[in-house]
């Protein structure tokens, strides 16, 4: 059992299509580095939720027992959204930033079955 603690929720209305695309992400942050992780991760995600348009949800949250274990969901509007959105200056500046915070990291792109949402969950708890 896994239990989360939401670090952030942003994500628009989303009508899910055959190109939709849908990551898990799981990071293991080195714990010496866990407070500046956070702090250039959270403010990446708000700034792909308000400035790119195929970016429609992320959300992230760290296991409770293994707070250095971060969890990233993340939908996409399509592939040509998802590789736009790792060439923007944000998210380039958080991978050259964070690039040796990290003890491990795996991608695990998800089929949904069924994917349907409210929209316009906007939390970040720690800010």
């Amino acid at each position: 059992k896994i239990t989360l603690e939401p670090q952030f929720l942003g994500d628009k209305h989303i009508i899910p299509d055959e190109r939709t695309i849908n990551n898990l992400v799981i990071v293991e942050v080195k714990p010496e580095f866990q407070t500046e992780f956070k702090n250039i991760v959270l403010p990446e995600m708000a700034e792909s939720l308000k400035v790119e348009k195929g970016v429609l949800a992320m959300y992230a949250a760290t296991d409770s027992q293994t707070p250095n274990r971060w969890y990233f969901y993340e939908i996409y509007a399509s592939e040509e959204a998802y590789q736009l959105h790792r060439q923007t200056p944000h998210f380039r500046d958080y991978l050259r930033q964070t690039a040796h915070m990290s003890a491990s990291k795996n991608a695990i792109p998800v089929k949904p079955v069924f994917l349907r949402n409210k929209s316009g969950i906007k939390q970040d708890p720690h800010r």
